[in-house]
């Protein structure tokens, strides 16, 4: 279950660097996108500490991530609905959006 829930996480990543890599062409803003993107996700997810050390503000922004719902399936060690379906809709929006560059780019 571990390993299922570690590939669907890694797949949404994936999917989020790809967006940010199809529509920023320059490398270096490419790189400081993607901090800017991917820092605050670990930081406000649970994976560095735990999540109640956080103010609540913090905690609720926390959730906007996918991180924060690839810990919990992770972390949970069984595959919960309530727990994959975010990062889904993520993975969905993701691949879609990614096809728009890729055809935007091909014109």
């Amino acid at each position: 279950m571990y390993f299922a829930s570690l590939t669907i996480f890694i797949a949404v990543s994936l999917c989020i660097a790809s967006i940010i890599g199809l529509a920023i062409k320059d490398q270096a803003k490419t790189s400081m996108i993607s901090i800017i993107v991917f820092l605050p996700s670990v930081m406000l997810s649970g994976i560095m500490f735990p999540i109640e050390l956080l103010p609540k503000a913090f905690e609720r922004i926390g959730k906007v991530f996918p991180a924060s719902w690839g810990y919990k399936l992770m972390a949970d060690h069984t595959i919960r609905f309530e727990n994959l379906l975010p990062l889904i809709i993520v993975l969905t929006l993701a691949i879609c959006i990614c096809r728009m560059l890729v055809h935007k780019i091909d014109k």
